[in-house]
């Protein structure tokens, strides 16, 4: 899957892109280094888990999150 192609915004590619270039990230680390507002990284993120391209990876502190690799 051509997971740039699957999304509509460029919003959701950057999140995406900035996901995929780190281990594990969190919530506070996307919004810190995008700038962007929690809403918006929310509906991304659960967007890009229900497709299958970011899990929740278990961090009782965090949201955190981490890019599934094919």
């Amino acid at each position: 899957m051509d997971v740039l192609n699957e999304l509509q915004s460029g919003k959701s590619k950057l999140i995406y892109i900035y996901v995929e270039s780190h281990k594990h990230v969190t919530i506070d680390d996307i919004k810190e280094e995008l700038r962007l507002k929690l809403i918006t990284i929310y509906k991304v993120i659960n967007r890009l888990i229900d497709i299958g391209v970011v899990e929740k990876v278990s961090d009782k502190n965090k949201f955190t999150v981490r890019a599934i690799s094919e």
